[in-house]
């Protein structure tokens, strides 16, 4: 977990979201679920991933909650509605990609005459992996549907909190939609 540790550009709001769908994701709490859902609802733009990924994976643990008898959400929260909404969001997705912003690469005198020469060439090498990575969450997404079988891809977990640490601003939130998005099947 990245509690207690300052990020730089990091909002409060940027931290408890990553704690708690952290949480989530390793423990499948449901109350840790609605609070990242929560958060992202009221603090994170409507084509932010992480809304996204908040959305889904509430519906996902909603859904498997009604199939064990423990269901007991609002109409507003009904898994199909959420599902619906995460839809949505990761279509909007787009417009939040053309506005990442990358943060400097700390380089040598020759990195940075090279990034005064070829910056948009070099943005667009360090920018494309991130926007393919973004894409498979959001066809994930788009294609899920109900009845749903969550799945934790364990070696994306590991690789998160290995390298999450070496991240920040835009590529961190964005790894951390994309990693932190349950893996969801069909039951």
């Amino acid at each position: 977990m990245v509690s207690g540790i300052s990020i730089v550009g990091w909002s409060k709001a940027d931290q408890l979201w990553e704690d708690a769908t952290l949480s989530f994701a390793m423990t499948g709490d449901r109350e840790r679920s609605a609070e990242a859902l929560a958060l992202a609802r009221t603090s994170f733009s409507l084509d932010d991933p992480r809304l996204g990924t908040a959305l889904a994976n509430h519906a996902a643990k909603l859904d498997a909650d009604r199939r064990n008898g423990l269901f007991r959400g609002s109409a507003r929260d009904c898994p199909e509605g959420l599902l619906a909404e995460a839809h949505v969001a990761w279509e909007l997705v787009y417009n939040w990609l053309d506005g990442m912003r990358l943060p400097p690469q700390k380089s040598s005198a020759f990195h940075l005459r090279l990034e005064q020469k070829h910056g948009d060439r070099l943005r667009s090498l360090r920018r494309d992996p991130l926007v393919k990575v973004a894409e498979e969450a959001r066809e994930r997404v788009i294609h899920a549907r109900l009845p749903l079988k969550i799945e934790l891809d364990q070696r994306a977990l590991e690789r998160w909190q290995q390298s999450g640490m070496l991240m920040s601003g835009d590529p961190r939130r964005l790894a951390g939609a994309c990693i932190l998005l349950f893996e969801a099947h069909t039951v």
